[in-house]
């Protein structure tokens, strides 16, 4: 009976470490193509409970096959219950950075994530906190944690969850009624059956006093991370959607000349041409003024209720005219100006007029800029395998 146990927790565990190694490599190919940091720490979250279900389950299976010590089993728990914490906090990384941006609020959410993440570790690591222990059944040795323990575990865990509900629901009410609706549907679901499921695990191995319970925990966390994956799959290049909205892309020479401008969203006149000559006068003087130099950035610039962020290639002036700052904005700014430098298209406007500046350069500089912000989407109708 005990065999058929194990082997039935082996069989979950092994299902969920190929799960989470598939989407983080989904993943991961998405970061090589979009260069956003921000999916590449997503990816790692999903290796990292990788590794947790791996080691985890290494603690539970080589001490019935070698007959290693008890030392030897907590030391393999513990590296999992680590990445697993690991995991957590990557992914409410992921999440703050794509809530708030930049600014107190960040730093609030970063520092508690950091605390809360740094004090389970900790309890981890004592051996009065956390220890392995034999259970009659099935007769294998597995984790035990004291309640200080599992009551910080389990903030960190709800944390997430009300964390990722309070992101993806605005994301649902941004895209209701949508293709993007319905794909963000599915990573809601999935995701927190996932978490959901590890939580109420927790919370009942201490109400009932069975340690044993979480043994069973890949299979409720399977489900959830193969209805993950049916969301990703649809429209996978939309894989993140930011609080903060771009209203225009604006290239400019230092002397003021506008030379390029992508509207992502629609701006009355008169803002347009304010911003517009408030962004270009203010940028052009800092960077002749100030000696931004041939490359580089200076911090945002205030207009009225917009924000513009700007970096400087060369001669060349690039601003994001956006609601507010952001880490993930900057990055894709950065992006854009290396896309332009590497297709040298802005410099072939001097030698051609207006129609064939139009039909030879414009479509490509189009397409920098949406494939740089895939994440404001135009209405993408049909599915994507």
């Amino acid at each position: 009976m005990a065999d058929l146990v194990v082997g039935f927790v082996a069989a979950g565990a092994i299902a969920e470490c190929l799960m989470a190694a598939y989407i983080g490599g989904f993943l991961y190919r998405q970061y090589r193509q979009k260069k956003l940091n921000i999916l590449l720490l997503w990816a790692f979250s999903f290796w990292s409970l990788v590794g947790s279900v791996a080691f985890i389950l290494a603690g539970i299976l080589i001490p019935i096959f070698t007959g290693l010590n008890e030392f030897a089993a907590d030391l393999l728990f513990s590296v999992g219950i680590i990445l697993l914490i690991i995991m957590l906090v990557l992914f409410l990384a992921f999440l703050i950075f794509l809530e708030y941006g930049q600014g107190r609020q960040l730093l609030f959410h970063m520092t508690f994530t950091g605390l809360v993440g740094g004090v389970f570790v900790g309890l981890i690591l004592s051996p009065t906190m956390f220890r392995v222990k034999s259970l009659a059944a099935p007769d294998i040795i597995f984790i035990s944690m004291d309640f200080p323990a599992l009551l910080v575990g389990g903030i960190l865990v709800l944390y997430a969850m009300l964390l990722f509900s309070k992101v993806f629901g605005r994301i649902l009410r941004e895209n209701r009624g949508s293709v993007l609706g319905t794909k963000f549907a599915y990573i809601t679901i999935g995701a927190l059956i996932h978490t959901g499921s590890l939580l109420l695990m927790q919370v009942w191995g201490v109400v009932a006093n069975m340690n044993g319970i979480g043994l069973f925990f890949p299979y409720p966390g399977v489900i959830g991370l193969i209805i993950l994956v049916k969301g990703l799959r649809i429209h996978p290049q939309y894989l993140i959607y930011l609080k903060e909205k771009v209203n225009r892309l604006i290239v400019f020479q230092a002397g003021g000349e506008v030379l390029y401008t992508y509207r992502f969203r629609p701006f009355s006149p008169v803002e347009e041409m304010y911003v517009t000559a408030a962004l270009v006068g203010v940028a052009a003087f800092l960077q002749n003024t100030l000696g931004t130099g041939e490359q580089g950035a200076f911090r945002t610039i205030d207009v009225v209720s917009y924000k513009i962020i700007c970096e400087f290639e060369g001669k060349l002036g690039f601003a994001l005219i956006t609601t507010e700052d952001s880490p993930v904005l900057r990055q894709a700014l950065r992006n854009v100006v290396h896309q332009f430098k590497s297709h040298n298209v802005l410099t072939q406007q001097s030698a051609l007029n207006l129609i064939e500046f139009q039909q030879q350069v414009l479509p490509t500089l189009n397409g920098i800029v949406e494939d740089v912000f895939f994440f404001y989407p135009e209405q993408p109708q049909a599915e994507e395998a």
